[in-house]
């Protein structure tokens, strides 16, 4: 098949007057970057396919105010839908907490799969009926905090002391207050969530975080889950905008705004990418950085919260969010340098949106996604990637897998417009195939257009997306 594609080529080229001479793969061609920084498991680096849980499962889309006792209200398919997404490719469920029965059978998955460790781990249940922890995630926002009455370097302060004594085993983190806490040996990632705030934008008086202060939080730990959903709609009457923080009228929406290429929600097109970048080249080179991803509409979390206590008070509601979004944010997190994704609200959906999460854990779980793309290192290209195309649109990542010797474009395009991508491979690229997200696996499409060393595609508006590249071989 290779020997096929370098007749190929070499017969386009011979046309009259117009030989190309190709430029075959050849291992001193590649040159890698292994900068990715993963959680490992045994030595062997980890690209987390999350979710999340919820102890009684999705609200039933039915049941008005206080309806949500008892069991009642909800679909009570916790355990279920753990299964379906280990089924799919998930390999880390994050549990919040483990109360009761109901929550502990939503662990007990065939495979067992990863998790964070909790107080009750290997107490409450045998560890082999739990998840395996490789991560410790008990710090929340920390960098949602009041200025008024608090310091942000302060706040950075306390939480890299409280790093250190998770390192040391000392503290809160000594045998005598958690004797079943494995070695720093064996569980060495310390979690916490950034939001937007840690984009460093700030002037020092809002929420968001000046730029030395994002700094202080991001080296504060050796490990961040950053969170930042937006795909959602005005809630709230825009006469309150001033209190809200909202912008624009009561009932737009995200496809709205991206529609009219509305300058003030642009950072709600690039919110992956614009946090997942900034506390990746905020933060130490080994830090590991992953992101949350919206995995619910903001609709059933209203309604859930009405069924539980007559109101709730939400910031935003909105529905669930676009596969082209999710694709988008997924990408970005990689082009970035995150090494793993948790879909956060995965329990609020019922069958028909979980099975659009579903579909993209099968996608990234895939056997020719996960190994080779998902882990492979950074290929250098020998141009910055990080805002490509026209106005810098494109963000990107170039990888390499020496096992298959192929290399991976992978790349978002947030916002409203269409950005074409002309990218050179040191050899002639023998084929280019595009990932279908849906089947999964790669396909060749006319949208890639190669050329010798060139491949050219036109990413459409707020999308993600993965290119497969096989280097032309030469003749055995």
């Amino acid at each position: 098949m290779r020997n096929l594609f370098a007749a190929l080529v070499l017969f386009v080229g011979c046309g009259r007057g117009n030989s190309i001479q190709p430029t075959y793969w050849s291992q001193e061609s590649i040159k890698v970057i292994d900068d990715l920084a993963f959680v490992r498991v045994n030595g062997m680096p980890f690209f987390a396919i999350g979710v999340d849980t919820k102890s009684e499962g999705p609200w039933d889309g039915i049941s008005g105010p206080y309806q949500c006792t008892d069991g009642n209200g909800r679909l009570n398919n916790a355990a279920e839908m753990s299964q379906q997404a280990v089924d799919a490719g998930a390999n880390f469920i994050f549990a919040w907490g483990v109360s009761d029965e109901v929550n502990l059978t939503m662990l007990a998955t065939n495979p067992q799969v990863y998790g964070r460790w909790r107080d009750d781990w290997g107490i409450r249940r045998p560890k082999e009926k739990d998840t395996i922890p490789i991560i410790y995630n008990e710090r929340g926002e920390s960098d949602m905090l009041d200025r008024v009455h608090e310091n942000p370097f302060d706040v950075a302060s306390d939480l890299a002391a409280d790093f250190q004594d998770f390192k040391n085993r000392t503290g809160n983190y000594s045998l005598s207050v958690k004797p079943n806490l494995p070695s720093y040996e064996e569980i060495p990632w310390f979690a916490w969530h950034p939001t937007w705030r840690m984009r460093g934008g700030g002037d020092g008086t809002g929420e968001e975080l000046t730029s030395s202060e994002a700094d202080a939080f991001a080296i504060a730990t050796n490990m961040m889950i950053g969170d930042n959903y937006t795909y959602v709609c005005n809630r709230f009457d825009e006469r309150y905008n001033s209190l809200t923080g909202q912008k624009g009228k009561q009932g737009e929406c995200y496809e709205d705004w991206l529609a009219k290429d509305d300058p003030d929600h642009k950072e709600y097109f690039d919110a992956a990418w614009g946090l997942a970048h900034s506390i990746r080249t905020r933060s130490y080179p080994d830090s590991v950085i992953w992101m949350w991803m919206q995995g619910s509409a903001f609709d059933d979390d209203i309604g859930l919260g009405i069924c539980e206590n007559g109101h709730s008070d939400l910031w935003a509601m909105g529905p669930f969010p676009s596969m082209a979004y999710l694709r988008k944010e997924i990408a970005s997190t990689i082009a970035a340098g995150g090494t793993g994704i948790i879909f956060f609200g995965y329990m609020y959906n019922r069958p028909d949106t979980a099975e659009k999460l579903l579909s993209l854990m099968r996608a990234l779980s895939h056997k020719d996604v996960y190994e080779p793309a998902l882990l492979s290192p950074r290929l250098d290209l020998g141009v910055d990637l990080t805002n490509y195309g026209k106005g810098g649109r494109a963000h990107l990542i170039a990888k390499w897998d020496q096992k298959s010797r192929q290399a991976f474009l992978i790349g978002a395009n947030p916002g409203a417009h269409a950005t074409t991508i002309p990218i050179d491979f040191p050899w002639t690229i023998g084929k280019a195939e595009l990932l279908d997200w849906n089947a999964p696996g790669f396909f060749q499409s006319n949208e890639l257009k190669v050329s010798d060393k060139r491949l050219t595609y036109t990413a459409p508006c707020d999308e993600g997306f993965i290119i497969l590249i096989t280097p032309l071989f030469g003749p055995l």
